[in-house]
C-alpha cells in the first residue's frame, strides 16, 4: 500500500473530508514539538492530507480543528496528572472516544523506519495493548475496512 492507495480509498467515499496538503516545514516543526520523527507512511499521509474525516471516522493529524491536532493532543495526553501517565514513544492517530487511542509506536522502528500501531487503553495502567498493524498504511487500510462495513 502506498500513497495513491490511501488517496483512492479516501475518494471512494462520498463522505470524507481532509485540510491537506501540509507544508514540509509544518510536519518538520511537529516532529521538533514532540521529539519524535513520524514514521514515512504517517509523515506521506500528514504532507497529502493533514488530518479529517471519512464518515463517521476521524484521522487525527494536523492542521485540522485542536481535537485532531497531533501535537496538541499528543502533549495534553502526555501532561495529564494520572496514576497511568501515556508513553512518550506513542503518538495517538485515532480515538474511540472513550480516552482509548490507536497509537504509532515508535520505540521499535523497522530498518525502513516504520513503526507499529498498537491501542492504547487508558485504563489498562499505561500500558500499550495488542499491536493492530505492522504500519500505517495497513493500519488505515484497516479502519477503512470497518468503515465499509458499519455503511453496508
Amino acid at each position: 500500500m502506498n500513497i495513491q492507495d490511501i488517496t483512492n480509498e479516501i475518494q471512494s467515499f462520498d463522505e470524507h473530508e481532509f485540510v491537506g496538503p501540509i507544508p514540509e516545514p509544518f510536519v518538520a516543526q511537529a516532529e521538533q514539538e514532540l521529539a519524535l520523527h513520524f514514521p514515512p507512511a504517517y509523515r506521506q499521509f500528514l504532507l497529502a492530507f493533514g488530518s479529517g474525516t471519512i464518515s463517521s471516522e476521524s484521522f487525527i493529524g494536523l492542521g485540522g480543528p485542536q481535537h485532531l491536532n497531533i501535537v496538541w493532543l499528543t502533549q495534553t495526553l502526555r501532561n495529564k496528572k494520572t496514576p497511568r501517565p501515556f508513553p512518550v514513544e506513542l503518538l495517538p492517530i485515532r480515538t474511540d472516544g472513550f480516552g482509548n487511542y490507536d497509537c504509532i509506536d515508535t520505540s521499535a522502528a523497522t530498518t525502513k523506519g516504520e513503526c507499529a500501531v498498537v491501542e492504547w487503553l487508558h485504563d489498562a495502567g499505561g500500558q500499550k495493548g495488542r499491536t493492530l498493524a505492522v504500519g500505517y498504511f495497513e493500519w488505515f487500510r484497516s479502519i477503512v475496512q470497518i468503515i465499509r462495513e458499519i455503511e453496508q
